[in-house]
């Protein structure tokens, strides 16, 4: 793999637009998950544009090769289907994944590293896990149904948590059988109890919802990562 200070001018010109354009660098299989800022200028969240993006520039490296893939992500969080989406594509891979979050991982952008291979926080990120919220309207009805289907995706949210914490000295320590019922139970209850529960980096470490803090042994630099 040729460096890309090795490259012309036109060459690297060429990687820059790749970059802003379509949020991918292939010669370091590197892509950045985040929104428009120009769709939504307040908060960079996960919505159809930035899943179709992500999901082709992801099957692009696949077909390229099976060498890790690195993932950047800066998000505050959004759309439930379309986060899940992108959760799925994660899931599938063929090629190993690495899920470097920068700034937060909030309510979906918490989720979402749960589909990857190694999951890493910058060091002055925070992670937050919620209840999300939803909006319906119609007849009382099609608000039952709606409901309904948030209490599914709560649960479904749940096991993403869950499917990945549980090896961590925390819930060991905190219980000796039973783990993921309780887990479960905990969790629930904490966000009923706060609504917004904040962790550090290194808390979410400990909790086990993500693997590692850039610098960590074994995670010292982007360039180990990749």
């Amino acid at each position: 793999m040729t460096s890309i200070k090795q490259r012309t001018i036109p060459q690297r010109s060429e990687i820059l637009r790749d970059l802003h354009n379509c949020s991918i660098i292939s010669d370091t299989r590197e892509i950045w998950l985040c929104g428009d800022p120009s769709y939504n200028y307040d908060e960079i969240m996960i919505d159809q544009l930035s899943a179709n993006t992500f999901i082709r520039n992801l099957r692009f490296l696949n077909d390229i090769s099976d060498e890790t893939i690195l993932i950047h992500m800066i998000s505050n969080g959004g759309d439930w289907n379309y986060g899940m989406a992108i959760y799925d594509a994660i899931k599938a891979s063929l090629s190993e994944t690495v899920i470097l979050a920068y700034a937060h991982a909030r309510s979906m952008s918490s989720v979402i590293p749960q589909a990857a291979t190694y999951r890493v926080m910058m060091p002055n990120a925070d992670f937050l896990i919620h209840w999300g919220s939803f909006g319906v309207e119609g007849n009382h009805t099609s608000c039952m149904a709606e409901a309904e289907q948030a209490a599914k995706m709560e649960d479904i949210m749940l096991d993403c948590y869950i499917g990945r914490c549980l090896d961590t000295d925390f819930w060991q320590k905190k219980w000796n059988s039973n783990h993921s019922s309780n887990c479960r139970k905990y969790l629930r209850d904490i966000m009923d109890r706060k609504q917004e529960v904040y962790f550090t980096a290194r808390e979410s470490v400990d909790m086990g919802f993500m693997d590692a803090v850039l610098g960590d042994t074994g995670y010292e630099t982007m360039e180990g990562l990749r």
